[in-house]
């Protein structure tokens, strides 16, 4: 956490579940898929729910499924601080990254972490 810069984060289940444990400086994108399942359809915005948990697929896989841009919508938001992605996966996402101003700040054996600058 040390490498990352204040703000929004974007990163697979695994992260994204414990790094609040430790920080409240980094809102994830999606904690648990069943609580964003639930609150999104409760505020009328299923399809937000799909686009951040595709999202996180993303980042887990290093693939973006044809038809769920959920991922590029992220990059999108200039509000985006952080995305973790797992190991191996990295030089498949890292410039569709480095387009949306990412840059690699940490690279580990089981994750690679990009800050926008």
């Amino acid at each position: 956490l040390a490498h990352a810069r204040p703000g929004p984060m974007l990163a697979p289940l695994i992260y994204s579940q414990t790094v609040p444990l430790f920080s409240s400086r980094f809102p994830q994108v999606a904690v648990r898929g069943y609580m964003l399942r639930h609150t999104a359809i409760r505020n009328g915005a299923p399809r937000l729910a799909v686009s951040r948990l595709a999202a996180v697929d993303s980042v887990t896989t290093g693939e973006i499924p044809s038809g769920r841009s959920g991922l590029l919508a992220l990059l999108h938001d200039p509000g985006l601080s952080n995305v973790v992605v797992m190991a191996g996966r990295a030089a498949d996402l890292e410039p569709l990254l480095a387009r949306h101003g990412f840059e690699i700040a940490l690279q580990q054996p089981r994750f690679s972490l990009f800050v926008r600058h």
